[in-house]
């Protein structure tokens, strides 16, 4: 055995001991000593935003823009300029607002979609329409049910379609949430009696007046006075007079 051998051989044991420790001591000494402080200042440095008072990292941010941006070079288009890069943060931000306020909401009401409903809404009668627009035949303007069939078979073997589908599938379950909590809340909207009477009443009162405009600025302060009588008066100044007269 050559002395490089050896040496290699002895030497890659000897570093990796080294790490270890070196691992083991940075370890103990981040969590005993100040390394809370630093971990909680580096999560400030990335901080991006809070939604409902939960920070948003610009890693995990960034992360799913790229993710959306797979998505795009799945979809065909092979350059993502400038402005489709910046419609893909603002889909991606907004998409994180709504997940951490609304899905609360969805959580707390009990709202969900099950396994049964999104088969429903990919293989049933009445597909959802994002499933009609992937899978309908272009030259004949016919959905395609059998090449909607064909292509979840393959999801098992091709990773690429897997990831291109779960995506649809997660704006399916999104849409179809946001629609059942929409129910909801417009069922509980209503206009009673008395407010459309009410309503009315205030829609075919009118007032008559007659008004002279003035600019407020060159009015002093000191010459406003407020009158009280049958109807409000303001004298701004000695030549201008205003009378509001509610009608009988």
């Amino acid at each position: 055995m050559s002395a490089i051998q050896f040496l290699r051989e002895r030497a890659g044991v000897l570093v990796a001991g080294i790490i270890g420790v070196s691992l083991f001591l940075f370890v103990v000494s981040d969590f005993f000593g100040n390394g809370r402080g630093r971990r909680r200042q580096e999560r400030k440095y990335y901080e991006i935003g809070l939604i409902a008072g939960e920070q948003i990292t610009y890693q995990e941010f960034e992360q799913r823009v790229q993710n959306l941006f797979e998505i795009y070079k799945l979809s065909g288009v092979t350059t993502i300029d400038e402005a489709t890069a910046e419609s893909a943060r603002e889909q991606i931000w907004e998409q994180m607002v709504r997940e951490r306020i609304q899905d609360n909401q969805y959580r707390n009401l009990g709202i969900g979609v099950s396994t049964e409903e999104v088969d429903e809404l990919v293989l049933g009668n009445d597909p959802h329409p994002i499933v009609t627009q992937l899978f309908t035949d272009r030259s004949t303007g016919i959905f395609n049910k059998s090449f909607l069939v064909n292509f979840l078979k393959n999801l098992e073997t091709d990773e690429t379609a897997r990831k291109y589908w779960l995506f649809f599938e997660d704006e399916i379950v999104t849409d179809r949430m946001s629609t059942k909590y929409n129910n909801l809340v417009s069922k509980g909207l209503y206009v009673t009696s008395k407010q459309a009477e009410f309503d009315s009443k205030a829609a075919g009162s009118t007032v008559d007046f007659s008004f002279i405009q003035k600019n407020y600025s060159s009015v002093p302060d000191s010459s406003v006075i407020i009158g009280s009588g049958t109807g409000l008066k303001l004298c701004c100044c000695a030549d201008t007079f205003i009378s509001l007269q509610p009608s009988e």
